[in-house]
């Protein structure tokens, strides 16, 4: 009996943190005063923004298929990405005035949609200048984007030119 009372109290309801070579592209953010709620660490609503900073920022600057000109503009998209599905796991907290990575990495590139895996890591220097925090993940999370026609919003499939942007950050 005690071996599985050990067993149970060094076991997690939650899947293990990630390291950050389990992602292929990654974002610093420094986070902000307003981040932080009034535990002293960044409110949970704010991870999932991160989450979408990230792949945006890539799409946009990194894979250049995201024209955020033309889109402010009204145009420019033959599809546009909703979200249906996202989800978070924490692991422990991050607050002002810490710096961020946010990793990204597809996890799954379908037809006509995108499983969008993130991390958050800290580089806080905890023990002074010049040490960082171990490096595994604060949290975990991911978005599925299903791309649709912006009028019809039927679903499309994903063009080539997607595709190919996307395959560096697709798992294998």
């Amino acid at each position: 009996s005690s071996s599985s009372s050990s067993s149970s109290s060094s076991s997690s309801i939650y899947p293990s943190p990630l390291l950050p070579s389990s992602y292929r592209f990654f974002l610093p953010i420094q986070t902000r005063w307003t981040d932080n709620d009034q535990y002293a660490h960044m409110n949970n609503a704010h991870y999932i923004s991160l989450f979408y900073t990230a792949i945006n920022t890539f799409l946009i600057r990194e894979a250049r298929v995201l024209d955020h000109e033309a889109v402010r503009e009204g145009g420019g998209r033959s599809a546009v990405g909703f979200c249906v599905e996202s989800k978070a796991n924490y692991y422990k907290p991050v607050g002002f005035p810490e710096l961020l990575r946010v990793g990204v990495r597809v996890g799954h590139l379908g037809n006509s949609s995108v499983r969008w895996e993130c991390a958050i890591f800290s580089e806080t220097m905890e023990g002074g200048e010049g040490e960082t925090e171990e490096e595994t993940a604060a949290a975990t999370g991911h978005f599925v984007h299903v791309f649709v026609d912006p009028k019809t919003k039927e679903k499309r499939t994903l063009s080539d030119e997607m595709r190919e942007a996307l395959m560096p950050l697709v798992l294998t």
